[in-house]
């Protein structure tokens, strides 16, 4: 974790989200994407890990960020990849959310390389 006062980072004095630390992680998780795009899946990977840094206490990013990891783990012939892709879309399937359009894709085309 960042801080030890998640309070603090993470959200404003009323209680809202603070986007800028959010948004950075984005940033670092859009890079990793573009990674995955060129087939560079371990550094991909790296880098959503340090994206998960910046949202971990939202646990959707959170989720959808460890789907990701576990798509470029099976591409790379990782033997953990099926796992962790398993494990992030039942935990996606606990949350109360609806998703994007782009989540939604990201989440039906994991569940096609589990089908493989």
């Amino acid at each position: 974790p960042l801080s030890e006062n998640i309070k603090e980072l993470f959200y404003t004095n009323s209680g809202k989200k603070r986007s800028v630390v959010v948004d950075y992680g984005l940033c670092i998780l859009n890079y990793a994407r573009c990674l995955s795009i060129q087939k560079k899946y371990e550094e991909a990977n790296k880098m959503i890990d340090k994206a998960c840094k910046y949202y971990y206490v939202f646990p959707k990013l959170n989720h959808l960020s460890q789907l990701e990891k576990g798509m470029n783990l099976f591409y790379n012939k990782s033997k953990i990849g099926l796992e962790q892709i398993t494990n992030s879309l039942k935990d996606l399937d606990q949350l109360d959310e609806k998703f994007t359009k782009s989540e939604t894709r990201i989440i039906k085309k994991a569940k096609r390389l589990i089908k493989k």
